[in-house]
């Protein structure tokens, strides 16, 4: 479920979208579309930008007199050869408002950041155990909620992206709750012996969230992709009836007795 950020806010190729009936299927390019291109050398020349924005953002217009006219586009046309919709393609996250697209990256770095730091903190003070069963139940929740509120026609804009920021960031701050603290309750959990050995077969199964590539090959639609790996993340909400609290930990804290039946 952590690669679904990976896919989700994912560019396809675009154009500007010609007329009312303009649509794209696969690689097809209207061969009209050609000539509402900007001039590569006019893009040099005159557009503070790179040659390839400037065709994507940019339509040329010929007048009635035969002068060339420059306009940013208002709608686009995406390539749905790999991906039906993506969270790029519903918000528009394109040419003037890539910004957008930025600050899902930076909310969801500085999400993973401030993870670090509390849950660092956290499962050093109440344990391993209810720290990894907090984060377990926050992923798939935060997913979820991120996907269903998150929808643009119905809640609007602003309110949509920011609910899609807020999920995404406490999302992001759950994830070293399974990979750090999941790591570390692992190692603590066998003798010295099998250390190297645990950590090794951690590091692999931590390896097993790129099936969602998988998965996303056949469900390409951004919102019922997160919505479908949400659900199937559900039945590891019950870790914390499962998994056992590292003795380490508890022999740290003075729980000896509790260390003593576990090791036993």
């Amino acid at each position: 479920m952590i690669s679904t950020q990976l896919w989700t806010p994912a560019t396809p190729s675009f154009r500007c979208k010609l007329h009312e009936n303009d649509s794209v299927y696969h690689n097809y390019i209207p061969i009209h579309y050609n000539r509402t291109q900007p001039d590569p050398a006019y893009c040099k020349a005159m557009m503070n930008i790179s040659v390839r924005e400037c065709q994507e953002c940019y339509t040329k217009t010929i007048s009635k007199t035969g002068i060339e006219h420059i306009q940013p586009c208002k709608y686009y046309v995406f390539d749905r050869t790999y991906m039906k919709y993506t969270l790029v393609e519903e918000w528009l996250m394109v040419c003037d408002r890539t910004e957008f697209r930025s600050i899902v990256s930076i909310v969801y770095l500085a999400g993973y950041i401030v993870g670090v730091i509390v849950v660092g903190i956290t499962a050093d003070k109440y344990g391993r155990r209810p720290i990894m069963s907090i984060c377990t139940i926050l992923i798939p929740c935060t997913v979820f909620i991120g996907g269903i509120f998150s929808q643009k026609d119905i809640f609007g804009f602003w309110p949509s992206y920011l609910i899609y920021l807020t999920s995404c960031f406490i999302f992001a701050c759950s994830i070293p709750g399974i990979l750090i603290t999941g790591f570390v309750l692992a190692t603590e959990l066998v003798g010295s012996k099998y250390k190297l050995l645990t950590a090794i077969i951690a590091q692999y199964l931590f390896n097993v969230d790129g099936i969602v590539i998988f998965v996303a090959y056949f469900i390409q639609e951004w919102r019922r992709l997160t919505i479908t790996l949400s659900i199937a993340a559900i039945p590891f909400t019950f870790f914390y009836f499962v998994l056992p609290e590292s003795p380490r930990w508890m022999i740290s804290k003075g729980y000896y007795k509790q260390a003593g039946e576990l090791l036993r």
